[in-house]
């Protein structure tokens, strides 16, 4: 089981979580009860509609393993493997078509020259500049520090900047050995939280790193991990030999997406539109005697650092949406973490957030109570 509660550390205020019971992470199941609701975000009207699927309820997450396990276990080295051959499998095939491409192109460029309608090829120029060839080196160097095997666990959606601790305990051997290993090398794991809706396991989660640990006297673990970068999970998870779940992750940039003017200035307007919102939803919280723990709203602050630049889209949705959401929970506002983790555009966070902050300032102020 999961259990949940407030703890400050340093000075900091973080959620503290413990883990106890199973045999293994793919045997046994955990709950996690939050006393904020859930959200979900439906298209409507051309915007967003914020709906409280459970105010008071809880979740349980059983563990994903089920079906690896029936497949038999498989050792990291071998799932390291497969993604590799199938990625050269990939090139392959993209470099045949590529070397058609080139072969069809000079055909052309030779059949428009003994027409007359052109100047003999090759004579020049070079079929790929050495920006090109710069260029994709550096996107093949890109993807492979981007895809890597990560430990997983299956928890909360946690975001980046945000910290949550956790105690492990013997009696859950299988993500004892996890974060045993973890310190033993990166430190880092990912972290995937749950849908409300489907209680299936979500496909984006976030890169977490543990950056305080201490053994207790009965074999225990209490660590503290710090959100990182968002990630999206590549293929089904794996269980192996040592007892955990491990899986093909990519860690998600940030890349500015490619957008005409209109749309670019948009998603600036949806940006700068959060500035306003988040200094009214803070006076609210602190006048309004919301915080649950004192200065709350100070150590989250210390954890999320100052506002995002507007120009940092994806950066300051995600931002707002760790502010709203704390850990732990303020209860003013719907949660939207696997929202803002699983939108596939910048555009579509920002609004996510921008909607969530909104509704929670209503509720603030008493014009649209939420619960």
């Amino acid at each position: 089981m999961l259990r949940t509660s407030a703890s400050t550390s340093s000075g900091v205020t973080s959620g503290k979580a413990q883990l106890t019971g199973g045999v293994g992470g793919n045997k046994g199941a955990f709950q996690t009860y939050k006393r904020h609701s859930y959200e979900k975000v439906t298209a409507a009207s051309g915007g967003y509609s914020l709906q409280n699927i459970d105010a008071r309820g809880g979740r349980c997450a059983r563990s994903h393993g089920r079906a690896t396990r029936e497949r038999g276990s498989v050792s990291a080295a071998s799932l390291v493997g497969a993604n590799v051959s199938r990625l050269r499998n990939t090139n392959c095939r993209r470099a045949a078509a590529s070397r058609c491409c080139r072969t069809q192109r000079k055909r052309d460029k030779w059949r428009a020259y003994s027409n007359g309608e052109a100047n003999e090829p090759n004579k020049g120029e070079e079929e790929f500049s050495q920006e090109d060839l710069d260029t994709l080196s550096t996107r093949i160097a890109r993807l492979q520090e981007d895809e890597m095997v990560l430990p997983l666990i299956l928890l909360d959606a946690l975001l980046p900047r945000q910290r949550l601790q956790l105690t492990i305990t013997k009696d859950d051997p299988s993500h004892l050995t996890m974060v045993q290993a973890a310190l033993k090398s990166s430190r880092t794991f990912a972290m995937l939280g749950v849908d409300p809706r489907t209680q299936t396991p979500l496909r984006h989660g976030t890169e977490v790193e543990i950056t305080q640990f201490e053994e207790l006297p009965d074999g225990a673990l209490e660590i503290e991990v710090v959100g990182r970068r968002r990630l999206s999970l590549l293929g089904e998870p794996v269980a192996i030999e040592a007892g955990y779940t491990i899986g093909m992750v990519e860690l998600c940039r940030g890349v500015p997406e490619k957008l005409d003017e209109e749309a670019q200035m948009r998603v600036l307007e949806l940006s700068l539109s959060l500035e306003p919102e988040v200094e009214e939803w803070q006076r609210l919280v602190r006048e309004g005697g919301h915080e649950r723990q004192p200065d709350q709203l100070t150590s989250l602050y210390r954890d999320l650092g100052p506002l995002p630049p507007a120009e940092d889209c994806d950066d300051r949705a995600l931002w707002v949406a760790a502010l709203i959401n704390p850990v732990p929970a303020l209860g003013v506002a719907y949660e939207i973490r696997p929202a803002v983790l699983t939108a596939q555009s910048t555009t579509t966070r920002l609004e996510v957030a921008l909607a969530a902050i909104k509704s929670s300032i209503n509720h603030l102020n008493g014009t649209a109570p939420l619960f």
